[in-house]
């Protein structure tokens, strides 16, 4: 009787990416609203982002620009 890796059957994969690895190309599960709420969200994320970055780019001026006046530069 052989054991080991060769003996075990071939079980087709059904997991997570099977639709991947089969090639086969299947409708999507969200409906149209939930696509357009989707795309919302990643737009609001960019929209979040560039502010917190512009954001910080007024507290650093802020900030040299206070240094300056502390130092007495003006």
């Amino acid at each position: 009787m052989r054991t080991g890796y060769a003996a075990t059957p071939r079980i087709p994969h059904r997991g997570i990416g099977a639709d991947f690895l089969c090639c086969k190309k299947t409708k999507s599960r969200y409906n149209v609203g939930m696509h357009m709420a989707s795309f919302a969200i990643r737009v609001l994320e960019i929209l979040f982002f560039s502010g917190l970055v512009g954001a910080s780019v007024v507290v650093v001026i802020s900030f040299v620009e206070d240094a300056r006046e502390l130092r007495g530069d003006e």
